[in-house]
């Protein structure tokens, strides 16, 4: 019998390899920062907490916006113009994170110095991607790893730790309102989902014969709606999806700790992060129910680094 993975670990393996995309963004997009401070302009101060009410702000911000052109706008240019926008700006700081690691390790080249020269090629590349997307919408989930994970790195180069984790412990309250409370969270996965907008990774599977019956009747409790959102082309495909908001926080977390105590602190977040959205997922597609994701994979991750700090480095006082 083939192995075959489920949906929710395909999903887990997507978080996985943006986690480890965005301590490598992290690793090395410090060395161009470093040398290069004045092309690296953040609306905010860096390691100060205040910093992170204006992150909430730009954030409630964008969702309204995004909910409002969900409900209102029928068009699709002003969602691949939003879109666009974002894979540009994102792969653009992957690409001058990479060109900087094959500077430094291949070439031993201090390259870095020169900000102009790979920020132009990095942005020529970021276009590049941007505009396959745009061409190509198949390539979304590629995209979305990409911009999650850079984002999450610059959030965690330029907040600092303490801030993220007063920024991600904020955002996972956020998170819980959003999906319990209001349920504008889920209006707003629906509405990517319509769209196929790199907001969100998404794995799919085709239903066939016994499966598909067993299937429509493990969603028959959930609304038409909602059963719509899973289930695709008449109940033949049914699918998960995972917002770029549960993978970028993450990864601050990891690139804001591999900064403050190392690599090993980095990866003790990713490891914990991991478990916590493994669980999250093996839970939710169990019940087909719909669950906000910061929370548990926040908590994993934090956890992990306690964990780590004490036996590796005796080291839990959080700097402020």
């Amino acid at each position: 019998m083939a192995f075959k993975l489920h949906l929710f670990q395909k999903i887990v393996l997507f978080f996985i390899v943006a986690q480890f995309l965005a301590l490598f963004v992290g690793y090395y997009f410090n060395f161009y920062m470093a040398a290069n401070q004045e092309l690296v302009q953040m609306p905010y101060q860096p390691n100060e907490a205040n910093s992170i009410f204006l992150l909430v702000g730009y954030i409630l911000v964008g969702t309204a916006g995004l909910l409002l052109l969900i409900k209102f706008y029928r068009g699709e240019f002003l969602f691949r113009a939003l879109e666009f926008f974002m894979i540009f700006s994102a792969t653009t700081l992957f690409f001058i994170s990479a060109i900087v690691a094959l500077n430094t390790i291949t070439l031993n080249l201090s390259l870095y110095d020169f900000g102009d020269p790979i920020l132009l090629l990095a942005a020529l590349l970021g276009f590049t991607v941007a505009m396959g997307k745009f061409l190509s919408p198949a390539i979304r989930n590629y995209t979305a790893i990409l911009a999650s994970a850079s984002v999450g790195a610059l959030f965690g180069l330029t907040l600092g730790f303490f801030p993220a984790i007063l920024f991600a412990g904020v955002m996972c309250f956020y998170d819980f309102f959003a999906v319990f409370v209001s349920k504008h969270m889920i209006a707003l996965a629906k509405g990517i989902s319509r769209q196929q907008l790199s907001f969100s990774i998404a794995a799919s599977e085709k239903l066939a014969g016994k499966e598909k019956e067993e299937f429509r009747k493990k969603v028959s409790h959930l609304s038409p709606e909602d059963r719509k959102y899973v289930l695709q082309s008449g109940g033949d495909i049914k699918k998960m999806e995972l917002g770029t908001g549960d993978i970028t926080i993450p990864a601050m977390v990891s690139v804001a700790s591999l900064l403050e105590f190392g690599p090993g602190a980095g990866l003790a977040v990713l490891l914990g992060s991991t478990i916590g959205i493994y669980f999250l997922l093996w839970k939710g597609s169990r019940k087909n129910l719909f669950l906000p994701a910061l929370p548990p994979i926040v908590s994993g991750g934090l956890i992990m680094l306690a964990i780590y700090l004490l036996v590796f480095t005796n080291r839990l006082a959080i700097p402020i």
